[in-house]
Formats: structure tokens, C-alpha cells, sequence
């Protein structure tokens, strides 16, 4: 079985180190920091919360 998407995109790592030591998570931030589309930084921030490393706000 396939890990969905979100589990195995390469730039998940990126993106939490970016969150934590910005303080920032939100989909258009990681849009302009990462260079991605929404969908992308969308899913991103999904997992991230959904994993407990940000909280909504």
C-alpha cells in the first residue's frame, strides 16, 4: 500500500523546519517561502496540524 501524497512529499521537512523557526504556518506563507501552489501548501499545512507540529490559529 501507497502512502497517500501528502505522506511522501519531499518538501514536508522543509516545510516544518520553516514553521517552526519562523512562527509562521499558513498556506499562503508557505506558498511565497516554498515557491509552491496553493493545493501544495495546503496539503502541507494539513499534515502539519493534523501531526500536531502547528495549531490552527
Amino acid at each position: 500500500m501507497q502512502p497517500e501524497p501528502s505522506k511522501r512529499d519531499e518538501l514536508y521537512p522543509l516545510a516544518v523546519h520553516v514553521a517552526r523557526k519562523l512562527g509562521e504556518s499558513s498556506v499562503s506563507f508557505l506558498q511565497r517561502r516554498l515557491m509552491i501552489g496553493f493545493q501544495r501548501a495546503q496539503q502541507l499545512v494539513k499534515r502539519m496540524r493534523r501531526e500536531g507540529v502547528v495549531e490552527r490559529k
